[in-house]
């Protein structure tokens, strides 16, 4: 319904309708039950993080085992593994879960808004991260999103 623009009218005061690029589907082994493929799409998961000190795979275990009233706690597996995705419907993949997806700002009316981005991006420090907040802030300006305040306290 993402693309129905009379699905729900009084939503759409705020935000348009928009398409879906692509809908696809995580395949998997599980035991005796293997729905993966070679000629499906391949995502390499799980890399090692030196600034965790952990592979993201290890943190996702974790951050699973703190949903225990969910009884959705699960191991942390270490290693990098290759996710399988099957096409269901849209346009297909070429290479990248992103093929085809326009992920620029430019239509927007603002080609400084990528190059801003591409530089915030570049010199972003993980160890601290603050120091990108002057140039996001002047990026914020550039949308007009000075209306949304945060209230100390």
């Amino acid at each position: 319904m993402a693309g129905d623009k009379n699905a729900f009218p009084n939503q759409l005061k705020y935000v348009n309708v928009w398409q879906p690029k692509r809908v696809l589907w995580n395949t998997f082994r599980f035991g005796a039950v293997n729905t993966t493929s070679e000629n499906q799409l391949k995502v390499t998961v799980g890399q090692y993080d030196a600034q965790l000190g952990m592979g993201y795979g290890e943190l996702a275990g974790l951050s699973r085992s703190l949903h225990k009233s969910q009884g959705a706690g699960t191991q942390s597996v270490a290693g990098i593994k290759t996710e399988y995705f099957s096409h269901v419907a849209g346009e297909p993949t070429k290479s990248t879960l992103f093929d085809g997806v326009n992920k620029t700002w430019t239509k927007e009316g603002n080609p400084d808004i990528d190059q801003s981005l591409d530089k915030i991006i570049s010199t972003f420090n993980f160890n601290e991260p603050d120091k990108s907040l002057p140039a996001l802030l002047v990026l914020r300006k550039s949308f007009g999103i000075e209306r949304f305040r945060f209230k100390k306290g």
